[in-house]
Protein backbone atom coordinates (compact mmCIF):
# COMPACT_ATOMS: atom_id res chain seq x y z
CA UNK A 1 0.00 0.00 0.00
CA UNK A 2 2.45 2.50 1.10
CA UNK A 3 6.23 3.10 1.26
CA UNK A 4 7.93 5.27 4.12
CA UNK A 5 10.74 6.86 2.76
CA UNK A 6 13.05 9.06 5.20
CA UNK A 7 16.05 10.36 3.25
CA UNK A 8 19.14 11.62 6.04
CA UNK A 9 22.18 13.36 5.94
CA UNK A 10 23.97 13.23 8.93
CA UNK A 11 20.65 12.66 11.83
CA UNK A 12 19.32 10.45 13.82
CA UNK A 13 16.01 9.35 11.95
CA UNK A 14 15.07 6.42 14.31
CA UNK A 15 12.68 8.77 16.41
CA UNK A 16 10.76 9.65 13.16
CA UNK A 17 10.69 5.86 11.98
CA UNK A 18 9.57 4.53 15.86
CA UNK A 19 7.00 7.33 15.64
CA UNK A 20 5.50 6.43 11.97
CA UNK A 21 5.62 2.59 12.67
CA UNK A 22 3.47 3.19 15.80
CA UNK A 23 0.63 4.44 13.41
CA UNK A 24 0.97 2.13 10.35
CA UNK A 25 1.06 -0.48 12.89
CA UNK A 26 -2.53 0.99 14.36
CA UNK A 27 -3.87 1.30 11.13
CA UNK A 28 -2.95 -2.00 10.63
CA UNK A 29 -1.83 -1.17 7.07
CA UNK A 30 0.53 -2.62 4.38
CA UNK A 31 3.70 -0.31 4.31
CA UNK A 32 7.51 -0.58 4.56
CA UNK A 33 9.74 1.90 5.93
CA UNK A 34 13.16 2.53 4.21
CA UNK A 35 15.74 4.80 5.26
CA UNK A 36 18.75 5.84 3.21
CA UNK A 37 21.71 8.05 4.69
CA UNK A 38 23.63 9.86 2.04
CA UNK A 39 27.18 8.87 2.72
CA UNK A 40 27.59 11.10 5.94
CA UNK A 41 27.67 7.95 8.60
CA UNK A 42 26.61 10.38 11.31
CA UNK A 43 24.54 8.59 13.77
CA UNK A 44 25.02 5.40 12.18
CA UNK A 45 24.72 3.03 15.38
CA UNK A 46 20.97 5.16 16.12
CA UNK A 47 19.87 4.69 12.60
CA UNK A 48 21.09 0.73 12.60
CA UNK A 49 18.30 0.49 15.15
CA UNK A 50 15.78 1.21 11.65
CA UNK A 51 16.60 -2.58 11.18
CA UNK A 52 14.90 -3.78 14.14
CA UNK A 53 11.36 -2.10 13.09
CA UNK A 54 8.66 -4.59 11.84
CA UNK A 55 8.92 -3.54 8.24
CA UNK A 56 12.04 -0.72 8.27
CA UNK A 57 15.69 -1.18 6.76
CA UNK A 58 18.31 1.34 6.76
CA UNK A 59 20.98 1.75 4.29
CA UNK A 60 23.78 4.04 3.34
CA UNK A 61 25.42 5.29 0.34
CA UNK A 62 28.83 4.14 0.07
CA UNK A 63 29.04 8.08 -2.04
CA UNK A 64 27.13 11.04 -1.49
CA UNK A 65 24.69 11.35 -4.00
CA UNK A 66 22.89 14.80 -3.24
CA UNK A 67 19.50 14.84 -2.33
CA UNK A 68 18.10 14.28 -5.33
CA UNK A 69 19.44 11.39 -6.44
CA UNK A 70 19.01 10.17 -3.06
CA UNK A 71 15.12 10.77 -3.18
CA UNK A 72 15.28 8.73 -6.72
CA UNK A 73 17.11 5.92 -5.11
CA UNK A 74 14.36 5.51 -2.39
CA UNK A 75 12.23 5.76 -4.85
CA UNK A 76 13.16 2.79 -6.91
CA UNK A 77 14.23 0.68 -4.08
CA UNK A 78 9.99 1.44 -2.86
CA UNK A 79 7.88 -2.00 -3.66
CA UNK A 80 4.28 -0.05 -3.34
CA UNK A 81 3.02 1.96 -6.26
CA UNK A 82 2.33 4.83 -3.29
CA UNK A 83 5.65 6.78 -2.30
CA UNK A 84 5.03 9.37 1.47
CA UNK A 85 8.65 11.21 1.67
CA UNK A 86 9.53 12.69 5.31
CA UNK A 87 12.69 14.69 5.92
CA UNK A 88 14.66 12.63 9.01
CA UNK A 89 14.81 16.19 10.74
CA UNK A 90 10.98 16.55 11.02
CA UNK A 91 8.72 14.91 12.76
CA UNK A 92 4.44 14.54 12.65
CA UNK A 93 2.31 17.24 13.73
CA UNK A 94 -0.66 15.47 14.37
CA UNK A 95 -1.43 11.56 15.79
CA UNK A 96 -3.63 11.04 13.06
CA UNK A 97 -0.48 12.08 10.20
CA UNK A 98 -0.66 8.71 8.33
CA UNK A 99 -4.38 8.31 8.64
CA UNK A 100 -5.05 11.55 6.72
CA UNK A 101 -2.70 10.88 3.77
CA UNK A 102 -4.38 7.50 3.28
CA UNK A 103 -7.50 9.27 1.87
CA UNK A 104 -5.76 10.45 -0.87
CA UNK A 105 -4.64 6.97 -2.37
CA UNK A 106 -6.83 7.23 -5.00
CA UNK A 107 -5.00 8.26 -8.36
CA UNK A 108 -7.40 11.51 -8.23
CA UNK A 109 -3.80 14.02 -6.86
CA UNK A 110 -1.33 13.02 -7.64
CA UNK A 111 0.75 15.19 -5.42
CA UNK A 112 -0.38 15.65 -2.13
CA UNK A 113 1.68 17.82 0.40
CA UNK A 114 1.27 17.97 4.05
CA UNK A 115 2.99 21.38 4.96
CA UNK A 116 5.66 22.86 7.26
CA UNK A 117 5.00 24.13 11.31
CA UNK A 118 7.66 25.40 13.74
CA UNK A 119 7.45 24.83 17.26
CA UNK A 120 7.66 27.77 19.56
CA UNK A 121 9.92 25.62 21.64
CA UNK A 122 12.24 24.88 19.11
CA UNK A 123 13.09 28.78 19.02
CA UNK A 124 16.94 29.68 19.95
CA UNK A 125 18.23 32.94 18.92
CA UNK A 126 21.45 31.10 17.42
CA UNK A 127 18.88 29.82 14.75
CA UNK A 128 16.41 32.73 14.86
CA UNK A 129 16.97 33.18 10.85
CA UNK A 130 15.79 29.85 10.02
CA UNK A 131 13.25 30.09 12.42
CA UNK A 132 11.67 32.76 11.32
CA UNK A 133 11.78 32.54 7.69
CA UNK A 134 10.61 29.49 8.45
CA UNK A 135 7.39 30.46 10.45
CA UNK A 136 6.32 33.20 7.98
CA UNK A 137 7.05 31.55 4.79
CA UNK A 138 6.79 28.18 4.82
CA UNK A 139 3.92 27.64 7.91
CA UNK A 140 1.38 28.70 5.56
CA UNK A 141 -2.57 27.03 5.73
CA UNK A 142 -3.28 24.83 3.10
CA UNK A 143 -5.98 27.06 2.00
CA UNK A 144 -3.67 29.97 1.05
CA UNK A 145 -0.83 27.33 -0.11
CA UNK A 146 -3.64 26.02 -2.43
CA UNK A 147 -4.73 29.68 -4.34
CA UNK A 148 -0.86 29.66 -5.75
CA UNK A 149 -0.68 25.42 -5.62
CA UNK A 150 3.25 25.78 -7.20
CA UNK A 151 4.25 28.51 -5.32
CA UNK A 152 5.10 26.72 -1.65
CA UNK A 153 6.51 23.33 -2.39
CA UNK A 154 8.19 21.85 0.21
CA UNK A 155 9.95 18.29 -0.75
CA UNK A 156 10.16 17.06 3.50
CA UNK A 157 6.37 16.04 3.87
CA UNK A 158 4.30 15.16 0.73
CA UNK A 159 3.20 11.82 -0.76
CA UNK A 160 2.93 11.03 -4.28
CA UNK A 161 2.60 7.67 -7.22
CA UNK A 162 6.00 6.30 -7.70
CA UNK A 163 6.10 6.11 -10.99
CA UNK A 164 4.61 9.78 -11.62
CA UNK A 165 7.71 10.77 -9.07
CA UNK A 166 10.65 8.72 -10.91
CA UNK A 167 9.26 10.12 -14.20
CA UNK A 168 9.74 13.78 -13.31
CA UNK A 169 12.82 13.19 -11.79
CA UNK A 170 14.87 10.77 -14.55
CA UNK A 171 16.40 13.87 -16.11
CA UNK A 172 17.60 15.57 -12.85
CA UNK A 173 21.09 15.66 -11.95
CA UNK A 174 21.95 18.78 -10.04
CA UNK A 175 22.88 17.88 -6.61
CA UNK A 176 22.85 21.73 -4.78
CA UNK A 177 21.31 23.09 -1.62
CA UNK A 178 18.03 24.80 -3.19
CA UNK A 179 16.06 22.51 -5.50
CA UNK A 180 12.77 22.89 -4.36
CA UNK A 181 13.09 25.39 -6.38
CA UNK A 182 13.08 23.56 -9.62
CA UNK A 183 10.50 21.01 -7.99
CA UNK A 184 7.74 23.34 -8.12
CA UNK A 185 8.53 24.15 -11.38
CA UNK A 186 8.38 20.66 -13.04
CA UNK A 187 5.30 20.24 -11.46
CA UNK A 188 3.83 23.20 -13.40
CA UNK A 189 5.93 22.35 -16.38
CA UNK A 190 4.16 18.95 -16.73
CA UNK A 191 0.63 19.91 -15.32
CA UNK A 192 0.90 17.68 -13.10
CA UNK A 193 -2.16 18.11 -10.40
CA UNK A 194 -0.54 19.20 -6.42
CA UNK A 195 -2.79 19.62 -3.85
CA UNK A 196 -1.68 21.19 -0.32
CA UNK A 197 -3.74 19.67 3.08
CA UNK A 198 -3.01 20.73 6.67
CA UNK A 199 -1.16 17.64 7.72
CA UNK A 200 2.18 18.95 8.83
CA UNK A 201 5.34 17.92 10.46
CA UNK A 202 7.13 20.18 12.20
CA UNK A 203 10.89 21.20 11.40
CA UNK A 204 13.79 20.10 13.95
CA UNK A 205 16.49 20.52 12.51
CA UNK A 206 17.28 23.99 12.18
CA UNK A 207 20.31 25.53 10.75
CA UNK A 208 22.71 27.86 12.83
CA UNK A 209 22.32 31.54 11.35
CA UNK A 210 25.76 31.59 9.99
CA UNK A 211 25.48 28.13 8.24
CA UNK A 212 21.59 28.73 6.91
CA UNK A 213 22.90 32.51 5.40
CA UNK A 214 25.54 29.93 3.63
CA UNK A 215 22.19 27.29 2.61
CA UNK A 216 20.95 30.46 1.04
CA UNK A 217 23.62 31.69 -0.98
CA UNK A 218 23.97 28.17 -2.21
CA UNK A 219 20.16 28.09 -2.71
CA UNK A 220 20.76 31.28 -4.92
CA UNK A 221 23.49 29.92 -7.15
CA UNK A 222 21.51 26.83 -8.05
CA UNK A 223 18.18 28.98 -8.36
CA UNK A 224 21.09 30.89 -11.58
CA UNK A 225 22.10 27.84 -13.02
CA UNK A 226 18.64 26.56 -13.24
CA UNK A 227 17.69 29.80 -14.77
CA UNK A 228 21.26 30.13 -17.13
CA UNK A 229 20.28 26.55 -18.45
CA UNK A 230 16.77 27.27 -18.92
CA UNK A 231 15.57 24.69 -16.73
CA UNK A 232 13.46 26.88 -14.91
CA UNK A 233 11.55 30.29 -15.73
CA UNK A 234 9.92 32.68 -13.67
CA UNK A 235 7.00 30.37 -12.34
CA UNK A 236 5.49 31.01 -8.83
CA UNK A 237 9.15 32.27 -7.31
CA UNK A 238 8.57 35.73 -6.46
CA UNK A 239 12.25 36.41 -6.36
CA UNK A 240 12.70 35.85 -9.75
CA UNK A 241 9.44 38.00 -10.61
CA UNK A 242 10.91 40.31 -8.91
CA UNK A 243 14.21 40.64 -10.44
CA UNK A 244 12.87 40.47 -14.17
CA UNK A 245 10.33 43.72 -13.57
CA UNK A 246 13.45 45.02 -11.82
CA UNK A 247 15.68 44.35 -15.16
CA UNK A 248 12.76 45.13 -17.42
CA UNK A 249 13.10 48.76 -16.07
CA UNK A 250 16.89 49.20 -16.03
CA UNK A 251 16.99 49.22 -11.93
CA UNK A 252 19.27 46.56 -11.10
CA UNK A 253 22.34 48.68 -11.07
CA UNK A 254 20.56 50.68 -8.26
CA UNK A 255 19.63 47.33 -6.26
CA UNK A 256 23.64 47.04 -7.11
CA UNK A 257 24.93 50.12 -5.37
CA UNK A 258 22.43 49.79 -2.68
CA UNK A 259 23.04 46.14 -2.02
CA UNK A 260 26.98 46.76 -1.86
CA UNK A 261 26.81 49.43 0.31
CA UNK A 262 24.59 47.88 2.65
CA UNK A 263 25.53 43.90 2.77
CA UNK A 264 27.56 44.41 5.81
CA UNK A 265 25.11 45.68 7.77
CA UNK A 266 22.32 43.44 6.39
CA UNK A 267 24.95 40.57 6.98
CA UNK A 268 24.94 41.67 10.53
CA UNK A 269 21.36 41.90 10.93
CA UNK A 270 20.45 38.37 9.64
CA UNK A 271 23.03 36.35 11.82
CA UNK A 272 22.52 38.34 15.25
CA UNK A 273 19.23 39.74 15.69
CA UNK A 274 16.83 37.74 18.11
CA UNK A 275 14.34 38.27 15.29
CA UNK A 276 15.59 38.78 11.76
CA UNK A 277 13.11 40.99 9.54
CA UNK A 278 12.34 38.89 6.52
CA UNK A 279 11.97 42.18 4.22
CA UNK A 280 15.61 43.20 4.65
CA UNK A 281 16.17 38.85 3.89
CA UNK A 282 14.27 39.10 0.49
CA UNK A 283 16.64 42.43 -0.59
CA UNK A 284 19.65 41.17 0.49
CA UNK A 285 18.60 37.40 -1.35
CA UNK A 286 17.81 39.84 -4.29
CA UNK A 287 21.11 41.85 -3.78
CA UNK A 288 23.44 38.41 -3.92
CA UNK A 289 21.39 37.23 -6.74
CA UNK A 290 21.45 40.27 -9.08
CA UNK A 291 25.55 39.92 -8.46
CA UNK A 292 25.79 36.26 -9.83
CA UNK A 293 26.95 35.83 -13.23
Amino acid sequence: MLSILIPTYNYNAFPLAQRIEKQALELNIEYEIICIDDASRGYYDENLKINELKHGRFDINLENLGSILNRKKLAEEAKFDWLLFIDADTYPKHPNFLKTYLKYLNGTNLFIFGGFAYDNIDYNSSFSLRYYFGKEREEVSSLKRNKHAYKIIISANFLCQKFTFLQLMKNISFNNYGLDYLFGALLKENNIKVYHIDNEVFHKGLDQNKTYLKKIHNSLRTLKKLQNNNLITENDISLLKVYKSIEKIGLLSVVHVIYTLSKKHLKKHLLLSKKPNMILLSFYKLGFYSNLK
